[in-house]
């Protein structure tokens, strides 16, 4: 018998047991955590549809947090590595 650790009387833990929370991050925390001003985010990533809005009333929008995670995962895969630093060593004789 397959026992996934659901008590009865719990029906909805057992319709959601396997699919994640959907949260929700409002605009200011969503710029936060992309490192980018309001133009930017507006203009670039929700008017280029790289991030898609949530409409939760007449004007306020949220948007969910994995689809922010996927972003902010897209972008780091999309940046270069950083080239090798130089290290600096102690010249004999030379007080600093």
């Amino acid at each position: 018998m397959c026992d996934v650790g659901v008590r009865w009387g719990s029906i909805p833990a057992i319709i959601g047991a396997f699919d994640m929370p959907k949260i929700l991050v409002r605009p200011k925390e969503a710029m936060r955590r992309l490192g980018v001003g309001h133009s930017f985010f507006w203009q670039e990533i929700v008017g280029t549809g790289r991030l898609n809005k949530v409409q939760l009333g007449r004007r306020a929008v949220a948007f969910l947090e994995s689809d922010l995670d996927q972003l902010i995962g897209e972008m780091v895969a999309a940046t270069p590595p950083a080239p090798p630093r130089r290290r600096l060593t102690k010249v004999a004789g030379h007080a600093s």
